[in-house]
């Protein structure tokens, strides 16, 4: 899975999960350290699905992977560029408006330096407010330089088209709180939902970060904070 990456890392994945031979879920359960990946500005292009698509009105922000989510924990996204990068300033602060449009909560800071050589750091946490099921946040990332940090502890998941090019497929995802019951359909031709904290269904556990394939309508209980991912094809 990391081979479909570039940069430098020191990623490891705990499991990983082959879904009709269409998709790999990786996953890591509870991160023995800190970890890093380092994406330089020049392998954006290399981003999978459709990564690397431009933003309609903004030319210095592209599409993300929309592949990874934090599933608990907390860590940083760093965008950095020099002088040399000659970056429109306004775009940049377009970019950080939109950061602040998309993480609302108080627990995503964001710093930030906007000048020729600056910076914009995204502190991250498992933490949401999203009641529908949503893209992946952020949909757009900056064509910069870009260091993710996640802190000792944490769980993330990844899931990957083994065609990058496919469009069939689509991951969203919602979050759930301690006490809700939450009502889960299919929708498409397949479905498969992952939850990032154990919940219960007719009395029964369903495991953290493993897929269900789901063909009717079901109803989970949430105990405490928890992704809900929606895998489906259409």
């Amino acid at each position: 899975m990391k081979e479909i990456y570039q940069g430098d890392n020191n990623w490891v994945f705990d499991t990983g999960e082959n879904i009709e031979n269409e998709l790999l879920v990786g996953s890591i359960n509870s991160a023995p350290n800190d970890m890093y990946w380092r994406f330089p500005k020049e392998d954006v292009s290399e981003l999978p699905h459709d990564g690397n698509t431009p933003h309609p009105t903004n030319p210095l922000m592209v599409k993300n992977a929309g592949c990874h989510i934090l599933t608990s924990g907390d860590g940083f996204v760093t965008y950095s560029w020099t002088e040399k990068d000659n970056l429109d300033l306004d775009h940049v602060r377009n970019f950080l408006h939109y950061l602040e449009t998309i993480f609302p909560e108080e627990q995503h800071v964001i710093e930030h330096s906007i000048n020729p050589n600056g910076y914009l750091k995204l502190y991250q946490s498992e933490a949401g407010s999203v009641t529908e099921f949503s893209p992946l946040r952020p949909e757009y990332i900056l064509k910069s330089d870009r260091l993710i940090e996640v802190n000792k502890g944490f769980s993330l998941l990844c899931i990957l088209k083994t065609d990058p090019n496919s469009d069939e497929w689509s991951t969203t995802y919602r979050d759930a709180y301690a006490g809700d019951r939450i009502t889960l359909k299919p929708i498409g031709t397949k479905t498969y939902f992952l939850f990032g904290s154990v919940v219960q269904k007719d009395g029964q556990n369903l495991e953290k970060h493993k897929t269900y394939k789901v063909t009717r309508e079901i109803e989970v209980t949430c105990s405490e904070f928890t992704k809900i991912i929606r895998v489906h094809r259409k």
